[in-house]
């Protein structure tokens, strides 16, 4: 098993986890709508890592992914 896919995945959630927090966690309630756009943002990204997952591992795992 190789180490080197899971320590981009932890680094790059970590990254994403800062991010948030660090930029978008304002002290204050977002409406819905800036809830709505956040949340379909965030499933943009994991998409596209289903794509980089799809081009370098196969489909079987990019389905893997996509359903679990």
């Amino acid at each position: 098993m190789d180490l080197l896919p899971w320590a981009v995945l932890v680094a790059l959630l970590l990254l994403f986890l800062w991010l948030d927090l660090h930029f978008f966690a304002r002290g204050r309630e977002p409406s819905f709508r800036e809830g709505a756009i956040w949340s379909v943002g965030w499933v943009v990204i994991s998409l596209a890592a289903t794509v980089v997952l799809l081009v370098l591992d196969g489909s079987e795992r990019a389905l893997e992914y996509t359903t679990a």
